[in-house]
């Protein structure tokens, strides 16, 4: 006889499928999950140990992967994260999406190269790419460019981009992946385009208290993957922080960002999974047509030592006489504490946070260890586009072992309100992630 793993939450008792039906593979993955993890850091102390006890510099990169010349310099950097994502549905969840399993994937398996060009080292470059091989769909290519962009200094006048990059809207998109607080963005990033290909404009004033950006772009990259890129876009955005104090931190981050877009054929369709990437797409409008888009984002941060708060709202106006020009909006509020003492970086130049850096990392430490939680909404149900309504609240722990190792634990309940229905789903989601 199977085995079924019940327990009650808010009166009312839910029961992991994924573990009835697939108790003994959850167990391999996790443990084998864990066991990896485990070899990983044995190493890594191992290796500590036999350095000596001066702490270097932090961030210290090995010079295998570095070169520089008399007209470049190259460094290459590697990102690979795997997950696992177990799911619990109630009756109605079930009939709006079918089972979902419990599945272990390779995230993201990515190749980074940087650099500089020339002898005065006026221009920089920045080339990203993933193999898709282990965990793609059947019809997507093994290997996406994700970033390949080219930056010019022009001093006093900021800095130019040309390539294709991310657009400056959506605090959370803007900062790197591996960086966001807990496992996936919020579902308010269907609203938002991962990468566009065009040229930006960017500088810092009122010294680095002030950035600012403006951008057209373009899906020239992306024609025909995906109906969420859309034709042409101007994008601008301002960030800026009215506190910024002890080296960062403490400090206020306020940014306001605006984009115009084009429908791509004239249609639009917004869609995204629930915080969990092997899952379904648990919003989507289905393709609709529509002339233009137009989106306002408001961010808000704040780091007081050990303690961060990080909010944003977006609005989008669609324009679509067939549907009655639909508004989509979503928000989140999301905060974390870092029980180890350090604080939530912060790149003034770009005006966004990243991942933390551990002021003792293992081997001379604990590393650092970090509590968060979110709550997030986005609604794309609106005039004649019933795309459905998402909320989830979650809570995480990250172990930042070293600048090299994560290990991340999250767990949410979300809420699907579609097509007259109420679906809730709960989350167990497990991440290894390495990057050099």
């Amino acid at each position: 006889m199977s085995s079924v793993l019940i327990y009650n939450c808010k009166g009312k008792t839910r029961i992991f499928p994924g573990f009835s039906h697939n108790m003994n593979n959850t167990y391999y993955y996790l443990v084998s999950f864990l066991a990896v993890f485990w070899v990983a850091l044995v190493s890594v102390a191992n290796a500590a140990e036999e350095e000596t006890s001066e702490v270097g510099p932090r961030r210290s990169m090995p010079s295998w992967n570095e070169y520089e010349g008399p007209y470049m310099t190259t460094q290459v950097g590697a990102l690979i994260i795997g997950d696992f994502n177990s799911f619990s549905q109630d009756k109605t969840s079930l009939a709006q999406l079918g089972d979902i399993p419990d599945e272990f994937e390779f995230r993201a398996a990515r190749l980074v190269v940087r650099g500089m060009l020339g002898t005065s080292r006026r221009i920089s470059y920045f080339y990203a790419g993933e193999y898709n091989g282990m965990s793609r769909e059947p019809d997507d290519s093994a290997l996406r460019m994700t970033d390949l962009a080219f930056t010019a200094n022009l001093g006093k006048f900021g800095a130019l981009t040309l390539g294709k990059t991310k657009e400056p809207i959506h605090l959370a998109r803007i900062m790197p992946g591996d960086g966001v607080l807990l496992m996936e963005r919020a579902t308010m990033d269907a609203l938002v385009p991962s990468r566009g290909t065009g040229i930006k404009l960017h500088n810092t004033a009122l010294n680095q208290n002030l950035t600012w950006t403006v951008g057209w772009f373009s899906d020239f990259f992306e024609s025909g993957n995906s109906t969420r890129d859309l034709h042409k876009q101007f994008t601008g955005r301002i960030s800026g922080t009215p506190v910024y104090e002890d080296n960062g931190r403490e400090l206020v981050h306020l940014g306001l960002s605006y984009r115009h877009a084009q429908a791509s054929g004239d249609m639009l369709r917004f869609r995204e999974p629930p915080e969990a990437h092997t899952a379904p797409d648990f919003i989507d409008t289905g393709e609709f047509p529509a002339d233009k888009s137009r989106t306002i984002n408001l961010e808000f941060g704040m780091v007081d030592g050990p303690f961060s708060i990080q909010a944003e709202y977006l609005k989008m106006l669609v324009s679509s006489r067939e549907r009655s020009d639909p508004t989509f909006n979503g928000w989140y509020l999301a905060g974390s504490w870092i029980l180890t003492g350090e604080s939530r970086s912060y790149h003034r130049k770009g005006g966004f946070f990243y991942k933390v850096s551990p002021e003792k990392p293992l081997g001379r430490g604990i590393g650092a260890v970090e509590l968060a939680f979110r709550y997030s909404d986005t609604d794309l149900n609106d005039r004649h586009v019933r795309g459905g309504e998402f909320q989830r609240w979650s809570v995480g722990a990250n172990w930042y072992a070293t600048d090299q190792w994560r290990l991340e634990i999250n767990y949410g309940q979300g809420k699907l309100d579609r097509l007259g229905t109420n679906g809730a789903t709960d989350f167990l989601q497990f991440r290894l992630q390495w990057q050099m």
